[in-house]
């Protein structure tokens, strides 16, 4: 399996790539390597996925040939390293991604790799320090909250930066911002969905930012619970039917953790196990009444991807 897992990456990515290689064998690339490893993409094991990325890795100059190499490199490297830890060695992998970051993307007027760079920094957030985070933060800051002068140079510059909706997902993930940081997102992320400019994304973005259980475990970052509780108020009163995601995100804001520092009022609690539980939402219902694990499916939902089979987490 690995040997042909390498020889498909090598026909792509080698020093010397086949001639007759069509922009469409590129972009199908993950698809070529469920074909000849035999394996459903959803049971490649970490170990699996880790050697992929190994083989992968060595060719990140070679990204560059064209658009669709970029978009596939990057696409790969986040498929492969998710969430960014859980597996031998993962933290000098993520180390040797990282050193992607100030190198920018070279096909900046192309939407599948603005959409891949974006989705690479999000699915591997887990693995990446505080310091990293808060620069992935400032990157996406001028685009998507930026000051009239940002605004300005913005529609002056060439440069085409895309991917508004990824970025604000990868605000969500940045689980070891400070709670300041959190807080001032948060609140920005709903006053969008208070004046009808929010989309599920944002309230995605906003049960991650005000999550009272994170999932890479950075507990010290959980914004405080009145800060929660605030948000919950402003939530409540929004007409959930007609706002999709506003049930996951008031359920995040108030699950129940049995630790006394990060748990909303009971009161507010109830309040929001109440509203869930009125608009059938029963799964939430329960996070919230009780202290209990997310099911592998909701873990996903709120991860925001699947995850690798054999991923044991820490918290």
């Amino acid at each position: 399996q690995e040997a042909k897992a390498n020889d498909a990456i090598e026909a792509i990515f080698g020093r010397a790539p086949r001639e007759d290689t069509k922009p469409k064998d590129v972009r199908q690339l993950r698809e070529t390597l469920r074909s000849v490893v035999g394996v459903a993409r959803e049971d490649w094991t970490l170990p699996m996925l880790r050697s992929y990325w190994e083989m992968l890795a060595p060719h990140q100059k070679r990204r560059r040939r064209t658009a669709e190499h970029e978009a596939v490199f990057l696409n790969l490297s986040g498929y492969f390293l998710r969430p960014g830890f859980g597996y031998p060695l993962d933290e000098w992998r993520v180390r040797e991604l990282w050193q992607l970051f100030p190198q920018d993307v070279q096909y900046h007027q192309d939407d599948a790799v603005w959409h891949a760079w974006w989705v690479m920094w999000r699915r591997v957030v887990g693995g990446l320090d505080a310091s990293q985070q808060k620069q992935l933060l400032g990157a996406v800051r001028g685009w998507l909250r930026p000051s009239e002068t940002e605004a300005n140079a913005n529609k002056k510059s060439k440069r085409q930066v895309k991917g508004q909706e990824e970025m604000l997902r990868l605000v969500g993930s940045l689980e070891r911002l400070d709670p300041a940081a959190k807080t001032d997102w948060g609140a920005w992320v709903l006053k969008e969905l208070e004046e009808g400019r929010g989309t599920t994304t944002s309230a995605w973005t906003l049960a991650r930012l005000g999550a009272r259980v994170p999932f890479s475990g950075a507990v010290a970052n959980v914004v405080d619970a009145e800060v929660a509780e605030g948000w919950l108020e402003r939530l409540l009163v929004l007409p959930w039917k007609k706002m999709e995601g506003a049930a996951f995100a008031a359920a995040h804001l108030a699950r129940r953790t049995d630790d006394r520092l990060r748990d909303v009022d009971p009161i507010m609690g109830a309040r929001v196990a109440n509203a869930l539980e009125k608009h059938g939402e029963r799964d939430l219902e329960r996070i919230v009444r009780e202290a209990v694990a997310l099911e592998a499916a909701d873990e996903g939902r709120f991860v925001g991807d699947a995850l690798p089979p054999g991923l044991t987490l820490l918290s």
